[in-house]
Order: structure tokens, then sequence, then C-alpha cells
């Protein structure tokens, strides 16, 4: 995404917000039908249809998109607009995940095993570093309105 200067403004740009509505629906694809675009123009919170539709259009012309078989469909390269994201979020997971089983083990090896406590020292940091990068990454992922979310539940129930 180059259409924009700074990382925190590219992520909130309706556009990326756009693409980032289209990569969460179901197998990274929306319909075409009758009524969705201006349910999409509404629910992203576009002042204008030209506005809308000067966005979908980039989106199509950069190849972030594709129009195949009457689906709006988020391309490879649109997908891995979006893959570090979630590479990071999961990892931060799965690091906050392994510092509760350190410190489940830790305590575990306290009351009854021998065993040193220095393993939940890790497992603290873990947890605080790991919670500390999935809420940079949540802070920092586009955010859609709450009438967006409704839509894309929507949707997704069709």
């Amino acid at each position: 995404m180059t259409y924009q200067k700074s990382n925190k403004n590219k992520l909130q740009s309706p556009r990326t917000k756009l693409l980032y509505f289209i990569y969460c629906c179901h197998d990274s694809s929306l319909k075409d039908e009758s009524g969705i675009k201006s349910k999409l123009r509404k629910a992203l919170g576009y002042k204008s249809d030209g506005h809308f539709y000067h966005d979908l259009n980039y989106l199509l012309g950069s190849g972030l998109i594709a129009n195949t078989d009457g689906y709006f469909k988020v391309t490879k390269k649109g997908k891995e607009e979006f893959d570090r994201y979630s590479a990071n979020y999961n990892s931060s997971i799965v690091m906050v995940s392994t510092g509760i089983i350190l410190i489940v083990y830790s305590f575990l090896q306290t009351v009854g095993f021998s065993m040193e406590g220095g393993i939940a020292v890790v497992g603290i940091i873990l947890i605080i570093f790991g919670a500390g990068l999935s809420m940079v990454i949540r802070r920092n992922k586009p955010q859609v309105s709450l009438k967006a979310k409704r839509l894309l539940k929507e949707l997704k129930r069709n």
C-alpha cells in the first residue's frame, strides 16, 4: 500500500478499510449484487459515492482486488497487505500461551515438584511481551465501524 504517507494513516484510510472489509468476508470475496456497494459505502462511512467508487476502482486497478464471476475477490497481492499483521498477532498469542504454561508449570513445581522458580520469571516476561505486541498489532489494524461489522455478519449469514 503505497498510497498514504504513514502506516497509521495508511491502515485507517477508507480505501484500506474497504480492502480489509472484503478480506474479512468469507473466502475473502464479496458478491457484487444489487445494493451491496451502497451498503458498503454507508457502512464504511464514505461521504460520497464518488469517493467510494474512486477507492474501489483504485483497488481493482492496482490488482489488490479483482471482479471475477460476479464477486469482488481479494487477490494474493491484496492478502499480502494484511499477512504481516496476522502473523504478528499469532506470534503474540503463542508467546502469551507459552508464558501461561510456564507459570502454571512453575507453580506446580513449587507446590509439589522440585524445580527452580526461574521458569515463572521467563513466563511472566513472555506474557508481558506477547500481550504488549498483541495490543500494538490490534491498535494498528484497520478499524471498521460497528455498521460495517454488522454488515459483515449479515453477509456471512447469507
